[in-house]
């Protein structure tokens, strides 16, 4: 594996993040972008990362046809919870006092969603345990899980 010449972090948040981050930390190699589109007009990405935010969009599916539409080479999703039933499974999350106490909507993805939402354009290439312990919702079990994909047309490497 070759050493990188240079790395280049467009980060996608929330308009007030946006605006803190281009204000305190913006640089050459770390930008700041409120949709991933504006951010691909600036260079087209190689990776799209998304690490443990999908549970709490709205509509992740559509974020990820969105994402596809990029023509990154690899998706890779980090800290992404999944149970084994087929279908998504929706509950709360209850977040303690401490830097903030709230109640948030919390999605549970099924088993192959992920792969058939990125499908065909990406291939799942493997699945791992993340920094997240498995639990228990409802009764069903949910892991953790981090899971990389490539473009379907690239590397065929696992």
């Amino acid at each position: 594996m070759e050493p990188l010449d240079s790395l280049t972090w467009h980060i996608v948040e929330q308009p007030g993040f946006v605006e803190t981050g281009r204000r305190s930390y913006e640089s050459d190699e770390l930008r700041f972008f409120a949709s991933m589109e504006e951010a691909a007009t600036a260079s087209t990405p190689d990776i799209i990362l998304f690490s443990g935010v999908l549970q709490y969009l709205d509509n992740p599916y559509e974020i990820l046809e969105r994402a596809k539409k990029l023509g990154a080479e690899t998706v890779f999703v980090d800290r992404n919870p999944k149970s084994e039933v087929i279908e998504d499974k929706y509950t709360l999350q209850y977040v303690p006092g401490g830097t903030f106490t709230a109640r948030l909507p919390f999605r549970i993805f099924g088993k192959q969603k992920l792969e058939e939402a990125l499908s065909p354009e990406y291939i799942l290439r493997g699945n791992f345990a993340s920094v997240d312990p498995d639990m228990t919702a409802g009764g069903m079990p949910v892991s953790f899980l981090g899971s990389l994909f490539t473009a379907s047309d690239g590397p065929q490497q696992p």
